[in-house]
């Protein structure tokens, strides 16, 4: 798997069941390690939280990472079912979701609670440093696609979770983590971007892994325009439907999508996808900086089945 360097993994588990809120060796041919651990470039790893460290319900846990030379702890939720059994025969696996600038993990915490009950997934829901994710000018310089990718080593080999094939959900600022990541690394098998596209400059590459994409939009977003450009953020972003067509393109999907007319908006799906992958999108008409929870019958249903099969 295609992973950035790991960073400095401990944890510290904080425990609640309210609703409220790999590869971890260090590889020494791409950087030498230090007798403290760490590589060159201020990284290193160590173990993750055991199955014993971990109750039902929402657990909050830490890893250390070098942001511009200092140490700082970055926190992340992880949401185990309310029957969590590390002795069960099946894992479960995991669905990491990444906030809104000015947001934090908690907000996801209500939204796929049936999912995570029904063991379809087990949450994930990290914290960007200041509140948001470093894409490009934000108040982060932090590294949150090797974040992202440190917390599935910490909880590679922790009974009852299964690290294999995760998905990834992001909103606004953490929709553009998700194509981040999934441009930059093969970390997700699945991602939905929601409420924000590709930017004009970074686009998936040949190399870049081939990854199903949901991608919802609203044709009134003011913060991220449905017809591209830069809103009242400084970036130029692509027009949404080309940019659900550039990650068709990349999956060798058809050039044209099929619509489907779900009043009052309208989805849109490139078919015959190369390795069974899915590129769909939704132009949600009328709405804002946002993902009403009625779209094409219920929006979290469409998502998880989606993701459910992606992992097929």
């Amino acid at each position: 798997m295609k992973r950035p360097a790991l960073l400095c993994l401990y944890f510290a588990a904080a425990c609640g069941g309210s609703s409220d809120k790999s590869e971890s060796e260090s590889d020494q041919t791409e950087s030498e390690q230090a007798p403290d651990g760490t590589t060159e470039d201020g990284t290193g790893s160590d173990a993750g939280p055991s199955a014993g460290d971990l109750e039902p319900g929402v657990n909050e846990l830490t890893i250390e990472q070098v942001v511009e030379g200092e140490t700082v702890e970055r926190t992340y939720l992880l949401h185990l079912p309310a029957d969590y059994d590390a002795s069960a025969s099946e894992a479960t696996p995991l669905l990491f979701a990444f906030h809104g600038s000015g947001g934090a993990g908690t907000d996801f915490i209500n939204q796929f609670v049936p999912s995570i009950e029904e063991h379809d997934f087990i949450g994930v829901y990290p914290d960007g440093i200041a509140s948001s994710w470093n894409i490009e000018r934000e108040e982060s310089n932090a590294d949150d696609v090797a974040f992202a990718a440190s917390i599935l080593d910490a909880l590679d080999g922790v009974a009852g979770i299964d690290t294999e094939r995760p998905v990834g959900i992001g909103f606004s600022n953490g929709a553009a983590l998700v194509h981040k990541i999934a441009m930059e690394s093969d970390l997700f098998v699945a991602i939905v971007p929601q409420a924000s596209q590709l930017l004009v400059d970074s686009q998936p590459t040949a190399s870049a892994a081939k990854v199903s994409v949901m991608q919802f939009h609203g044709t009134a977003d003011p913060v991220c325009p449905y017809d591209g450009g830069t809103g009242i953020l400084d970036y130029n972003f692509m027009p949404a439907e080309d940019s659900t067509a550039a990650w068709a393109a990349h999956n060798g999907c058809d050039a044209t999508a099929t619509e489907t007319d779900i009043a009052p908006h309208v989805r849109m799906e490139w078919l015959n996808c190369e390795n069974d992958r899915r590129v769909i999108h939704y132009r949600m008409n009328g709405a804002g900086h946002e993902v009403p929870p009625d779209v094409d019958g219920g929006s979290n249903a469409r998502i998880i089945e989606f993701l459910i099969e992606a992992r097929q």
